[in-house]
């Protein structure tokens, strides 16, 4: 039985091998389905759509960079002080409820948590008792003042009367601005209605960065309890030494790479320069608004960048789009191919480039094709080193 199981298990191989060898050819019988799906014309490589992603294959269109005229800096993401909020509350209690986790996107006003204690059912019976007290001034107030109008009171009477009045009205103002901040409507509780729970808001819209509260925890006033950052208007800040200062021009195109994000570069425009020398070390921030899109972007992440002190536009590549054997340089122009039969996914066809290599800045190589290339030639800008591999070994199993 177990032999059997063997031959049932080498099957499918054996029924490959047999429809991608022609009848009487020997040698090719072990011939994998990968090694068919690579060309065999001679600087092409194939892959299936799902072979490209598995090994993240990226694809861009070939673009001109101002290289070679620029001051390398490096530094982080951020977002200004108004797209960052920490969350507290202004009254202490225990957290009776937590309704978000980190990376919940959030609008702006929405309940992040709720807290309860007794001295939020104080606070509001407070206010009760002094709308109370109120009604009974006003109408203490408006009898003195007749008596007073009349000749029957004094006007010392009256003058208190007014005084105790003015600052009931005082009070209740005051614990009516009081429930507004712990986001309690004063006309509910002046109904009767006493919450025992209050809610913690955000005053900004954006994504949870941190939690750090549990439900139970006993919570006192302006404790940080959430953090949360609005990405839209992230920025890259770079750190600009001392000797390059006086290059620095508001305006100045920036390309950056992001440590993480391998492949990408990412264009900014500095709009911001810093008026103060740091000390360790002796650089100012430069802050650069970034163009396109920042929705993959998260403040805190490293960058590398280069800003562009002069025009100078040269085809380039990340480094991740170029591959090196011996002392050629190669990258890899894309084209969507045929779809394989039967299965309707479609084949990506890759084909290889010599070409001459420049200035490095910035995550960028500057490049020189050995042959024209079309304007709206697409390229490989990850994964280049995996497509040379690939080829390398569909020429050795063919020629075997």
């Amino acid at each position: 039985m177990n032999t059997i199981n063997k031959y049932l298990l080498f099957l499918p191989f054996l029924l490959a091998a047999c429809q991608g060898a022609a009848p009487h050819e020997e040698g090719h019988e072990g011939h994998t389905e990968q090694e068919e799906t690579a060309s065999h014309e001679e600087g092409w490589v194939e892959l299936t759509g799902q072979q490209a992603d598995a090994v993240h294959i990226q694809t861009d269109t070939l673009r001109a960079y101002p290289l070679g005229a620029g001051i390398k800096a490096n530094g982080q993401l951020e977002v200004p002080p108004q797209n960052e909020a920490r969350v507290s509350a202004y009254l202490g209690g225990n957290v009776n409820r937590i309704l978000v986790i980190e990376g919940d996107k959030v609008k702006k006003g929405q309940t992040l948590a709720t807290l309860s204690h007794p001295d939020l059912i104080a606070i509001q019976q407070d206010y009760q008792e002094a709308l109370n007290e109120l009604s009974f001034l006003e109408e203490e107030y408006t009898r003195k003042q007749q008596l007073y109008k009349e000749g029957v009171s004094s006007g010392r009477q009256f003058q208190q009367a007014d005084a105790d009045h003015k600052t009931m009205q005082s009070r209740v103002a005051a614990l009516k601005a009081k429930l507004h901040m712990l986001h309690l409507d004063p006309e509910a509780v002046a109904s009767g209605k006493i919450s025992v729970s209050i809610p913690v808001t955000t005053p900004i819209g954006g994504f949870v960065k941190k939690v750090k509260v549990l439900t139970g925890q006993y919570v006192p006033p302006q404790q940080e309890l959430f953090e949360i950052v609005d990405n839209s208007h992230i920025h890259a800040d770079l750190m600009v030494f001392q000797k390059d200062m006086e290059k620095l021009r508001q305006g100045q195109k920036i390309f950056f790479t992001v440590g993480n994000m391998l492949g990408e570069t990412f264009e900014a425009r500095i709009f911001s320069i810093g008026k103060v020398l740091e000390e360790d070390p002796r650089a100012v921030h430069v802050h650069a608004e970034i163009t396109g899109s920042t929705e993959d972007l998260i403040p805190g992440m490293y960058v590398q960048g280069r800003i562009i002190t002069e025009e100078t536009e040269t085809l380039a590549l990340p480094e991740d789009g170029i591959a090196r054997e011996g002392d050629k340089t190669f990258i890899f122009l894309a084209e969507q191919g045929k779809k394989t039969e039967g299965k309707g996914e479609r084949i990506r066809r890759f084909r290889m480039v010599e070409v001459g290599t420049g200035v490095q800045e910035g995550g960028l190589i500057a490049i020189k094709p050995a042959e024209q290339l079309p304007e709206d030639a697409i390229v490989v800008t990850s994964g280049a080193y995996y497509l040379l591999a690939e080829m390398k070994k569909g020429e050795a199993g063919h020629h075997h």
